[in-house]
């Protein structure tokens, strides 16, 4: 259950249908999540106690298990699933290849590797699956590049390197992947990049001289991004995707220490963030992409200690996001962009130290997400309709769902 991708987590202790929150979480900058829906359903990687961990899917009502990629107790990692369509694109092992990526439509049959990356039984640890425009974009190793850019359309003829940004073995491995127009953007090399699925529409947007590149958010014809750049620390910029349009947005917390932006998720017109400032400490902040627009949105925990927002996730015309409550209690939260539009869900004892509600994946008008559900249950997959009375339990799989093993 071990997730060791995260850096910090939160935890639900709760029975079913009461729900109730608690701790300290540390907040991170996002990648994708190990829940994604399509055509209705949410997938996710669980294990049943006979099967190891495996795909499985539900849809409110019926919890499933996909395919036992791996027959008997040894597991097939499945995770970070993106939907492309009515599928879901993921990474996964059969025992024979590595972690390779693969693709589901819900069936046995439809259960398939796209594409032996890496040749044998090494692994390409494809993973950061993330979808825009009909393709799926990810990372890659095939052995000889790194881990690089590969984008797939769901078969395994679609299913290919972009680019060899980083020439060699070193890989530049490419993560926080956000759509713009009929593009995406993306952390490289420690700079921004963007690529429109072809090795000769995919280059660097600006050299930024950074420590390194984080949390992309789509707003628009803009993205938002964090950065390091030379003389100063972690802070928000900008871009239009062109060079000249590539700023610093706002310089919250100046100096080399900076305020660390953690990536946000859109809501409308704007995009909900946290950051750091000297008079109250991380918090909940916004921004519609101009520096005039990037404020403080509401300081949740008084003063200057941090209430340390973070999971961020778009629902609709909201965002969910997990906080720290105070003493032992941790807080889900949603958000519409407004002050008064910012409000409690539900809140939790805490269950551990590493176990947090996260992975939040959205079917229409419910929301999925995974938390700790007691020392027997372990982690299992929750719903809400954005009310503490409409967020329940879904499952009660016998091992918990896992993560899988994120990369």
């Amino acid at each position: 259950m071990a997730r060791t991708s995260r850096i910090a987590r939160l935890s639900i202790a709760a029975a079913a249908g009461a729900v109730i929150l608690a701790g300290s979480v540390s907040s991170y900058a996002a990648e994708p999540t190990d829940q994604a829906a399509a055509g209705g359903w949410v997938y996710f990687g669980a294990d049943n106690g006979s099967t190891g961990c495996e795909l499985f899917r539900t849809n409110g009502s019926t919890t499933e298990l996909v395919k036992d990629i791996i027959t008997g107790t040894e597991p097939g990692y499945p995770a970070q699933p993106a939907a492309l369509g009515s599928k879901v694109v993921f990474g996964a092992s059969d025992g024979v290849h590595g972690k390779e990526p693969w693709v589901s439509d819900g069936t046995d049959a439809g259960t398939f590797m796209l594409k032996d990356v890496r040749l044998g039984s090494g692994w390409s640890n494809a993973g950061g699956f993330y979808t825009w425009q009909g393709k799926t974009y990810f990372r890659a190793n095939d052995g000889s590049h790194g881990r690089e850019l590969w984008v797939t359309n769901g078969t395994p003829g679609g299913t290919k390197l972009v680019k060899d940004i980083l020439p060699g073995s070193a890989g530049s491995e490419p993560a926080f992947f956000a759509g713009m127009g009929n593009k995406v953007y993306f952390a490289a090399n420690k700079d921004l990049w963007v690529s429109d699925g072809t090795t000769a529409g995919t280059k660097k947007v600006k050299d930024l001289n950074s420590k390194g590149t984080w949390g992309i958010t789509g707003l628009g014809k803009k993205i938002v991004f964090t950065a390091s750049a030379k003389g100063k620390g972690r802070e928000l910029w900008v871009s239009t995707g062109t060079k000249k349009g590539t700023k610093l947005l706002k310089d919250i917390r100046k100096g080399s220490k900076g305020s660390d932006p953690e990536q946000g998720a859109r809501v409308g017109k704007k995009v909900v963030f946290s950051a750091y400032d000297k008079s109250h400490g991380r918090e909940l902040w916004v921004t519609n992409g101009t520096k005039k627009g990037t404020k403080l949105l509401k300081d949740l925990k008084k003063g200057k200690k941090s209430a340390n927002a973070g999971v961020f996730s778009a629902a609709g015309s909201k965002a969910y996001f997990v906080a720290d409550g105070g003493s032992n209690v941790y807080t889900v939260w949603k958000t519409n962009g407004t002050k008064a539009g910012t409000s409690k869900v539900a809140s939790f004892n805490r269950g551990g130290s590493y176990d947090y509600p996260e992975s939040f994946a959205t079917a229409g008008a419910v929301t999925y997400f995974q938390a700790w559900s007691g020392s027997t249950l372990k982690e299992q997959v929750w719903r809400t309709n954005g009310t503490a009375a409409g967020t329940t339990r879904v499952t009660s799989i016998p091992g918990g769902v896992s993560d899988c093993g994120s990369n």
